[in-house]
């Protein structure tokens, strides 16, 4: 009888409880990851290949969706300050994310910030500024040459 009682349950588990159920298990865990994943990357590449942006508006709107937010936080992508973070993937400040810049933001938001992340920041901005720095020299130059010319 107890057998008979587990089937006749089981039969009215409906397949929606089944899944999550099977998504408990290490097994089903990485299925249903790979699933995501795939269609993760559909979604990605038809973004990207009909030249879609994602507006401040729309990264808002799914920022509210439960859903998204479980993904981001199950990837460790850090979203403690929300507000900010369409303007910290808005790398160009356009206005809208292009799928690059959402990718390469949110990856670069995974995981602790470490000192070296700090210190690699500092560096590249320094030698942004000195590139700068020496074309606009050498722009003045060219100025200075010019009016001189003439």
């Amino acid at each position: 009888r107890a057998g008979d009682t587990s089937k006749d349950m089981l039969k009215r588990i409906s397949d929606d409880a089944l899944k999550k159920l099977a998504s408990l298990t290490d097994a089903g865990r990485s299925r249903n990851q790979a699933e995501l994943r795939r269609v993760a990357n559909e979604a990605f590449n038809l973004l990207e290949e009909c030249h879609i942006n994602i507006t401040r508006e729309v990264f808002q709107a799914w920022l509210k969706d439960p859903e998204f937010v479980k993904v981001l936080e199950e990837a460790e992508v850090d979203i403690s300050n929300k507000f900010e973070l369409f303007n910290i993937l808005d790398v160009d400040s356009g206005g809208e994310l292009s799928v690059e810049e959402l990718l390469n933001g949110l990856m670069g938001l995974r995981g602790d910030v470490s000192k070296g992340d700090v210190v690699s920041i500092l560096l590249r901005v320094r030698d942004l500024l000195q590139r700068v720095e020496k074309m606009e020299t050498r722009l003045r130059r060219r100025t200075s040459a010019s009016q001189a010319d003439e």
